[in-house]
């Protein structure tokens, strides 16, 4: 399986023009650059973080390197309480899928599992 990559088009519209304005007037095209670049360092923090990583569908992917990305753009910014609600949200989904394979092996059901988490 293809891990997938994240990009600009994936985040809410809202985040990529907080974070273009927080940057201080970059494009999109260098933003995208950015994001880019963080792809790498989500997948390897992932898969230092979930058990079994082996077993995550497209889907459990992106639910979890979307966040893992925001989290490092707005930590960049130094804005502290953003940076702290985003690897709040991030880590809440890694203890809840290792909680989910730990307890069966049957696929995780992503949709039931981010109820109530505003994933960004």
């Amino acid at each position: 399986m293809d891990i997938p990559q994240i990009g600009i088009e994936t985040l809410p519209q809202k985040v990529i023009d907080d974070l273009l304005w927080a940057y201080g007037g970059i494009t999109q095209v260098e933003l995208e650059t950015r994001i880019t670049a963080l792809n790498k360092t989500a997948e390897s923090h992932i898969k230092a973080s979930i058990n079994n990583f082996n077993v995550l569908r497209v889907e459990e992917w992106e639910i979890l390197k979307e966040p893992f990305i925001i989290w490092q753009l707005y930590s960049k910014l130094e804005q502290e309480q953003i940076t702290k609600d985003k690897r709040e949200d991030y880590y809440m989904l890694i203890d809840s899928i290792n909680r989910k394979q730990s307890e069966s092996s049957t696929p995780i059901d992503t949709e039931t599992e981010t109820k109530g988490i505003m994933v960004f």
